[in-house]
């Protein structure tokens, strides 16, 4: 937390709605949703509740706020960094990249909060549908398949990195980019054989 000089002191500088925002989700990692209470996340921000209610009218609208940041920070941040690249095998090497590089322990985290709550579940399933879709349009146009193939493989991507993900939320960075290289390659080998099916 940055700290500004006044009157020959150092004091807290005021937090930002981002800062909530980013607090909230790294101690729904570290505890869970109950961390998300508002006496806890002012103590966690050693802030008072005056300061939360400057940028939240209540309880409800920080959770929504938060995973609605939570989906613009892990979802729609990586695609837009993705689509600089033009070829789509080089998307396709820089999404795998982004997604291991994201807090995995946050990912867990949300999803889980899902479990038993229906606005995390909401958001979970909007993000899922966006990242299907997404890899999706990567697949049809790095192997030139069907749209639903090119779903199908998708899915098949995309939940074994969630199940990855979910079982060794500590895997690290590095293998995580591993697992999406391995990923990768069946991904290309199951679209090969889709093709030469079609073919013969």
């Amino acid at each position: 937390m940055s700290r500004v000089k006044a009157a020959g002191r150092e004091k807290p500088a005021r937090l930002k709605r981002q800062d909530w925002l980013e607090i909230g989700l790294q101690q729904l990692a570290r505890t869970g949703p109950e961390a998300l209470r508002v006496d806890r996340l002012c103590a966690a921000a050693d802030k008072t509740r005056g300061s939360f209610y400057h940028h939240f009218e209540d309880h409800a609208s920080f959770v929504a706020a938060m995973l609605d940041y939570w989906s613009q920070r892990h979802t729609e941040r990586v695609i837009q960094e993705v689509e600089r690249e033009a070829d789509p095998r080089a998307k396709r090497v820089a999404l795998n990249n982004l997604a291991a590089s994201l807090d995995q322990w946050i990912e867990t985290a949300v999803r889980r909060m899902a479990a038993s709550q229906v606005e995390a579940r909401k958001a979970v399933d909007r993000v899922d549908r966006r990242r299907i879709a997404y890899l999706t349009e990567i697949n049809r146009q790095e192997f030139g398949v069907p749209e639903v193939e090119a779903a199908e493989l998708a899915e098949i991507e995309y939940a074994t990195f969630v199940g990855y993900q979910t079982l060794f939320p500590d895997a690290g960075q590095d293998r995580y980019e591993s697992i999406g290289r391995l990923l990768d390659v069946m991904i290309r080998a199951g679209a090969c054989a889709g093709k030469r099916h079609e073919e013969g």
